[in-house]
């Protein structure tokens, strides 16, 4: 049986140091492919939608959510909201839109990125769910 030396200690602790900076690294890496513009269609009501990341801070990130109008839906005027999302995982993103009153939410949307590259999202609120595929700009 062999005994653990300082030194051999030492040792396994430099390695685990590395290996637990590489996977950070990979990890900031993964998230910063959020950053940019997404644009795309919500294929239920012909909504333009975009999804634009400013900035990643750990698991939050600053967005502006956009829409566009929509006849099917009685969306008369494109709007814009800024909003802090939260992310899941690397490949998950999520936004709560809150209520005109600002009390409540009226809808969640999750974002996943795809292998593709793209990102479907996930639009659910009292009506219902509703789906896009947004492409990075």
């Amino acid at each position: 049986m062999k005994t653990l030396t300082l030194r051999n200690a030492i040792a396994f602790l430099l390695c685990l140091a590395i290996a637990a900076s590489v996977l950070l690294a990979f990890a900031a890496e993964s998230r910063d492919t959020w950053l940019g513009t997404w644009e795309g269609q919500y294929k239920q009501g012909f909504l333009d939608t975009a999804l634009v990341v400013e900035k990643i801070d750990g698991d939050k990130a600053s967005t502006v959510y956009k829409w566009g109008t929509s006849q099917a839906w009685g969306i008369r005027q494109p709007g814009e909201q800024k909003l802090e999302a939260k992310l899941l995982d690397d490949k998950t993103m999520q936004i709560e839109i809150p209520n005109n009153s600002g009390i409540g939410i009226w809808a969640t949307v999750t974002y996943t990125l795809q292998d593709d590259g793209n990102v479907t999202a996930k639009y659910v609120n009292r009506y219902g769910s509703f789906y896009a595929i947004l492409k990075k700009k």
